[in-house]
């Protein structure tokens, strides 16, 4: 019972941009994939589809430390197979490494939290840019990487990123 805080929800946008496809794979967190939050709700908006789904335990870190992710992603071919349809990937840092997983996945289409998330905060943004005062933006943990994203998305001028404790 926050009346002056907004939460958003990045999985509902992100499955409402995705194409109609027969076969989606999802990249993931392992938090995420184990929710099957995105399976549940490809399926429901595409009954005759098959989702597969790709808990990348190590990926996040990897991008943080801004190491080497192409072995990594690599490893994943052989389920994924090589047949054209839709990646999901389904955690914000993964946009980062875009053009990596653009290189192993040659016939894939690709949809990114990342490019939807700005999207949708500039949508907000402006609908509510009358009443709109101090902009804070709350994170279940520290993290580099988005807030490089949100100096972007506010062109140089940064909202206050605060890290709360999950629960």
């Amino acid at each position: 019972s926050h009346p002056n805080v907004l939460l958003i929800d990045m999985i509902t946008p992100t499955i409402d941009t995705l194409p109609e496809d027969t076969h989606y794979s999802v990249f993931g967190t392992l938090r995420t994939i184990e929710s099957h939050v995105y399976q549940k709700g490809i399926q429901e908006r595409f009954p005759n589809s098959s989702v597969g789904e790709y808990a990348t335990i190590e990926l996040a870190t990897l991008i943080e430390k801004k190491q080497d992710t192409h072995e990594y992603l690599k490893s994943f071919k052989k389920q994924i197979g090589g047949d054209p349809h839709t990646c999901v990937l389904a955690c914000t840092h993964y946009g980062l490494i875009e053009d990596v997983f653009k290189e192993i996945y040659p016939h894939a289409t690709f949809i990114t939290q990342h490019a939807i998330m700005l999207d949708l905060l500039k949508f907000i943004l402006h609908r509510e840019s009358k009443e709109l005062g101090e902009v804070s933006i709350l994170t279940t943990q520290e993290n580099p990487i988005f807030t490089e994203y949100a100096w972007k998305w506010f062109q140089g001028s940064l909202p206050v990123v605060v890290s709360v404790e999950k629960g």
